[in-house]
């Protein structure tokens, strides 16, 4: 009689895990599907010779056009060097963002890391927008101003170049490390610290010597993530390099689909083999995270106190308030400033002010419907 018994006791159990691996395997069937059907129609596609709707005719052509077109290796390089440039700047700055709101006792911490996640959370179009009102060649607010006080024959800032590209994608990139880094910086134990401090490390010493290196795996993978961000960027690119001729590997595809007619075959190529280089980005940071296990033994409580700064504790705070504002109310301001004026960027017109494009914006049935469209959609995905 024991036996069933314990045949009886067993049997939900066995179901309870049968339907465990059922939902995951079902779970890793829609994520496959999601991932690997648009990839495999890329690569698919990027083999097919004639344009949508005619006969099907397979070939290698769409790849030698797109390794051959004219700037491709530019915009490789472009790439690349946009890419790495940003972060290393960032990474920077990050770092030690974070490391004064996680680590010292400077005041503020809470605004200063709020308006670093709007910094991320700020739209890369409109924040553009408001860069350009500021730093244009031409009309910029502050070429204006500079040149009206003497200090230039020229306009000093152009942000159609190579840096400004950095400086408007530094907003969103410096947030993120913020984001990401600070909480990993807080988990950090202050006696490592403090034992740095008692053989007479400065707190700029002790953040390079201790601080950097034991949060170096979470650095590394902040950089990896960052890095494919990077590489996907697109519409900053757009706005700010096409008009100077400096093309990057997502405004080359989106050249070669606008082309007309459009030459889909060798845009499928690139689009593949970009997202087999960001695939292959993925894996060598999940590679990193799942192979790195870090102990750390102590016979001590976990002990969180702020580091002192002494004399630099206001000075900080300042530097940091300062960035704060710079990437996320100045360009605001600036964006808000610009729609209500007549012509964007014209100050020096007669009566430059006015509510006329609030009132045909408010007033447009697309754009309202744009407006609700973009709403269901990112609450859509969000759920989903």
């Amino acid at each position: 009689m024991a036996r069933p018994a314990t045949l009886e006791k067993s049997t939900p159990l066995t179901m309870r895990f049968n339907w465990q691996i059922l939902l995951m395997s079902l779970l890793l069937l829609v994520v496959a599907f999601l991932v690997l059907t648009p990839l495999s129609l890329m690569v698919f596609n990027s083999f097919q010779l004639t344009r949508p709707g005619a006969p099907v005719v397979y070939g290698l052509d769409g790849w030698r056009k797109a390794f051959s077109s004219p700037g491709i290796l530019d915009a490789m390089v472009n790439t690349f060097t946009l890419a790495i440039t940003r972060q290393v700047i960032a990474l920077v700055i990050g770092i030690f963002i974070a490391w004064l709101l996680a680590r010292t006792d400077i005041p503020m911490k809470g605004t200063l890391e709020l308006f670093f996640w709007l910094s991320f959370f700020l739209p890369a179009l409109p924040l553009t927008m408001g860069w350009i009102l500021l730093l244009d060649p031409k009309y910029g607010l502050l070429n204006q101003w500079l040149l009206n006080l003497g200090l230039f024959k020229e306009p000093p800032f152009n942000i159609y170049s190579f840096w400004g590209i950095v400086w408007v994608h530094l907003s969103a990139t410096i947030g993120i490390k913020v984001m990401l880094l600070t909480p990993a910086f807080r988990n950090l134990d202050a006696a490592l610290e403090e034992s740095s401090r008692i053989v007479g490390a400065s707190a700029l010493g002790t953040l390079v010597r201790i601080v950097i290196p034991i949060m170096m795996p979470a650095i590394l993978i902040t950089t990896i993530l960052g890095l494919i961000r990077s590489l996907e960027a697109f519409e900053i690119e757009l706005i700010l390099g096409v008009p100077i001729g400096l093309h990057v590997y997502s405004t080359k595809i989106h050249e070669l689909v606008t082309w007309e007619p459009p030459q889909f075959p060798p845009a499928m190529a690139l689009s593949a083999l970009f997202l087999f280089l960001l695939l292959l980005l993925v894996a060598l940071q999940r590679f990193y995270t799942g192979r790195k296990i870090y102990t750390t033994v102590t016979g001590r409580g976990f002990n969180v106190r702020p580091t002192p700064l002494g004399r630099w504790r206001y000075p900080a705070v300042v530097l940091a308030l300062l960035l704060a504002l710079g990437i996320t109310l100045i360009p605001t301001v600036l964006l808000v400033m610009g729609t209500f004026m007549k012509l964007f960027g014209f100050f020096n017109i007669p009566d430059p002010w006015t509510l006329d494009n609030w009132r045909q914006a408010l007033s447009d049935p697309v754009l309202l419907r744009s407006l609700w469209n973009t709403i269901a959609i990112g609450i859509g995905a969000g759920i989903v």
